[in-house]
């Protein structure tokens, strides 16, 4: 980190705790993801277990999404108002819950309500992290940060995939790679809530970016209402959420339906599998923490360059295993990693824009365009389950395709002026 002597009263002390809240936030979100990704190893045993079609399968998997989008709206609102702190540690719990319950029930019906409430629960990680960033840094220091932290959620998802088929393994049941990360996300987000703080004041630490100003006192409602204006008021931002909808889109097109294909499809073993989809998360993890610093010292808040090269690059991936169905693993890990640098790392260039909306509502600006991305995201797996049953994976992986170039194209229309009055309110040039 740079010099924050102008930042702040205590910069030592400030030092101190902004690399406590990144090693606080980084561990409880790796630990989220494990209560998330959980279910794609576990995907293809579920199907033969309980003999669903793809189409019942891929509904399961969009419940998580589903839930997820009404989660982002209401809880980032909540973040907003009652603090990181809490609802970092509440989703946590629940989420956890919601997990040992998928790994105790059957029948569609719980099933698909238990994933919905997972998803919904989840939504409290993200916004939480990325208010934490912007109530410990100043706005030119966020993307290191969140770039961090998408590297630890990416190094999460690698490791779920081999754990959770070490646990299915083992235990001879797909069910134990629910339970387990639930149990274990319960006690982390207890430990979380003992030693997190909200931000710089509630430890004694004056900031330069943390101004306190008069507070208004509004109503619940009205607080959702000046988040939703706020965060839908600017077209240029709205193409931006339909835009990271396409990158959700295929990011969990490939958490669900890859597996599905390598096990299912193509007859590879469970092992082996876990270790070729795990290549998908590998290739976001060191990109996260590039993609961040090109963020603060490259761009200077230009990103739809990066976003837009990423997009059309993960598309032709696609194709490439859309058009080979005999390709060797030792072809497709390669182009997992690359899509993993296309689609799962770019989710640090996309929320760097929201984290720099007008002070105060930054967890609402995340909400909302997180709401957008897993709407969207959410036909993954009804839409995609009905091609497969139909036509078979090529023609899936080649919408999927599709979708990701349309993404790349929606985001040039950030091109020649900056984000509007997000722009001019943050000081980007």
């Amino acid at each position: 980190m740079e010099n924050i002597n102008n930042f702040s009263n205590k910069p030592k002390k400030l030092r101190k705790w902004q690399w406590r809240i990144v090693g606080l936030f980084c561990i409880i979100y790796f630990i989220y993801y494990w209560g998330r990704y959980n279910y794609a190893i576990a995907l293809p045993y579920m199907i033969l277990d309980l003999g669903l079609t793809k189409t019942a399968a891929g509904a399961i998997a969009s419940a998580l999404t589903f839930g997820y989008v009404i989660g982002q709206i209401i809880n980032g609102n909540l973040v907003d108002r009652y603090g990181s702190r809490i609802m970092m540690t509440f989703g946590g719990i629940l989420s956890g819950i919601a997990n040992v319950f998928i790994g105790i029930v059957s029948g569609f019906s719980y099933l698909w309500s238990s994933w919905f409430a997972n998803g919904y629960f989840q939504a409290c990680g993200y916004t939480s992290t990325c208010k934490l960033i912007s109530q410990w840094f100043p706005r030119k220091k966020r993307g290191l940060p969140l770039g961090l932290s998408e590297f630890f959620q990416s190094v999460s998802s690698a490791l779920i995939i081999p754990l959770g088929a070490f646990l299915i393994i083992k235990s001879g049941t797909w069910r134990m790679a629910f339970i387990f990360p639930g149990i274990l996300l319960m006690i982390a987000s207890f430990l979380f809530y003992l030693f997190v703080r909200n931000k710089p004041e509630d430890v004694g630490i004056a900031t330069s970016w943390n101004e306190k100003k008069p507070e208004k006192k509004i109503s619940l409602i009205q607080h959702f209402k000046e988040g939703a204006h706020i965060a839908l008021t600017d077209r240029k931002m709205l193409m931006t959420y339909i835009s990271y909808g396409t990158n959700q889109f295929t990011r969990f097109a490939i958490y669900t339906w890859v597996p599905v294909y390598l096990v299912l499809g193509t007859g590879l073993d469970l092992w082996k599998a876990a270790w070729v989809i795990s290549f998908f998360a590998w290739g976001g993890s060191v990109s996260s923490v590039i993609y961040g610093w090109l963020s603060d010292k490259v761009f200077h808040g230009k990103r739809w360059k990066l976003i837009m090269i990423n997009m059309f690059i993960s598309a032709i991936g696609l194709v490439i295993i859309a058009l080979n169905p005999n390709l060797s693993i030792y072809f497709i890990m390669p182009i997992l990693l690359l899509l993993g640098i296309g689609i799962e790392a770019t989710e640090t260039i996309y929320f760097l824009i929201p984290i720099d909306l007008a002070k105060g509502r930054e967890a609402t600006g995340v909400g909302y365009m997180n709401a957008f991305g897993k709407l969207i995201a959410s036909f993954h797996g009804i839409f995609l389950g009905f091609i497969i049953d139909k036509a078979g994976y090529s023609l899936a992986f080649v919408v999927v395709a599709i979708i990701a170039v349309i993404g790349g194209y929606l985001v040039l229309s950030l091109r020649g002026s900056e984000l509007n009055r997000y722009a001019k309110l943050n000081g980007i040039k």
